[in-house]
């Protein structure tokens, strides 16, 4: 939270903040897990995930937050890393006319997500 310097949590929390949403801290960036369960809390999660059914079916907004989970830290579902998602790039179609659809990411080359690595918050 150094000025000139951000880090996953902090970088989604200035965003937010400067629109009132802090997830529940008034002046300092949560955890990305602290993030992830203030939206849980007010079901704000979406059903199914990253999972490529919901990039598909363009599920993702502008905005949204992908938590990565699994790591054995003690935080809320294993999560230690989120990222913003800010729109999808339409590649084409596959052998069987099914569209190629990859994630755009604020902070992260397009695709760069494996899906099924993470939960989803809706803002």
């Amino acid at each position: 939270m150094l000025k000139g310097y951000y880090d996953c949590n902090s970088l989604v929390w200035r965003s937010y903040s400067k629109y009132g949403v802090k997830f529940g801290a008034s002046s300092y960036a949560p955890t990305a897990a602290g993030e992830a369960e203030y939206l849980a809390r007010r079901h704000k999660l979406l059903k199914g995930g990253f999972s490529q059914k919901n990039a598909l079916k363009l599920k993702f907004k502008a905005g949204d937050l992908m938590f990565e989970t699994g790591a054995s830290n003690g935080r809320y579902k294993g999560i230690y890393h989120v990222e913003m998602i800010v729109g999808y790039e339409f590649y084409g179609w596959d052998q069987r006319n099914k569209p190629v659809v990859v994630v755009k990411w604020a902070n992260r080359p397009d695709g760069h997500y494996g899906y099924g690595v993470g939960i989803v918050g809706k803002m």
